[in-house]
C-alpha cells in the first residue's frame, strides 16, 4: 500500500475558499472521482473529488477552514494495484510537447 497526499486542484484565481461540507472521514473507503468535500466561492460551490481510491488515513481540514490551490486535504493509503492503474492511465496522456517531441524523434 502506498500513502499518498490529496492536495485542493486548481479553483480559478481564488484565495481563501471557505469549506462549507466535509464528505469524508477518517477510516473511510473512498473511489476515485468522489466527493471529499464542498467549497463556497464568491461565485458558486463546488465540490471537490478524490484523484485516487482508497483508505483515508487522516484528514488535514474541517468545515469552515480556508483553502487555496495545493492545500492539503488528506492522507489516502492507496493500493499497489489502483497506483499501477494511474500510472498507465498518466502515461497514456502525454502532453503535447512531449507528444509532438515523440514524433520528431520517430521521424528520424
Amino acid at each position: 500500500m502506498a500513502e499518498k497526499q490529496i492536495l485542493i486542484p486548481n479553483i480559478g484565481d481564488f484565495t481563501d475558499v471557505a469549506i462549507i461540507d466535509v464528505y469524508v472521514k477518517v477510516g473511510d473507503e473512498i473511489e476515485a472521482e468522489d466527493s471529499l468535500l464542498s467549497l463556497e466561492s464568491e461565485k458558486a460551490v463546488t465540490d471537490i473529488p478524490s484523484p485516487y481510491s482508497g483508505k483515508i488515513t487522516k484528514l488535514h481540514i474541517k468545515e469552515g477552514d480556508l483553502v487555496s490551490k495545493d492545500s492539503l486535504v488528506a492522507d489516502i493509503e492507496v493500493a499497489e494495484e489502483e497506483e499501477k492503474k494511474r500510472k498507465k492511465r498518466r502515461k497514456k496522456r502525454l502532453p503535447l510537447k512531449s507528444l509532438k517531441k515523440k514524433q520528431r524523434l520517430i521521424k528520424r
